[in-house]
């Protein structure tokens, strides 16, 4: 039986994706950007492509991009894990830290186990002087995670 065009696109996409992330990770964030990009082309309403591509913005910077982006992903799959932490995390570079606290709450409703998102939380606090809300937010990070003790 022959793959119908939107299975092959899917498949294709899903490569892609692959792709991206495997840069991702390595920290090559720039070049992750295509990968998403033709994810996109391929599969236009593809959640995952979205989110990526706005953690990937953010880490180059590019905040409004990740913002609009993550904003794409949440339309789509209001419940993809991951991505409140990331929009926020722009939101956060672009100098709100109540908003962001606010957000990252949200973040965390979403994903509890998601230390990251407590420890930006805390850093949040953190930026506005507020020690004690700081260090509740780390301690909660290193209770879900013991190696986030660093913070």
């Amino acid at each position: 039986m022959v793959a119908s065009a939107q299975e092959q696109a899917q498949k294709l996409a899903r490569r892609h994706l692959d792709a991206g992330v495997a840069l991702h990770e390595s920290g090559r964030f720039a070049d992750s950007v295509p990968e998403y990009d033709l994810v996109l082309r391929l599969y236009p309403h593809y959640d995952e492509a979205y989110m990526n591509r706005g953690i990937a913005y953010a880490q180059l910077d590019e905040n409004q991009r990740a913002i609009q982006d993550c904003e794409r992903a949440v339309r789509l799959n209001p419940n993809l894990l991951g991505v409140y932490a990331g929009w926020v995390r722009a939101g956060s570079a672009m100098g709100e830290p109540e908003e962001a606290i606010r957000n990252f709450h949200e973040a965390i409703v979403r994903d509890p186990l998601d230390t990251e998102s407590y420890l930006d939380r805390g850093d949040a606090y953190s930026d506005m002087g507020r020690d004690a809300r700081t260090l509740n937010y780390y301690n909660e990070a290193v209770e879900i995670e013991l190696d986030k003790a660093e913070a």
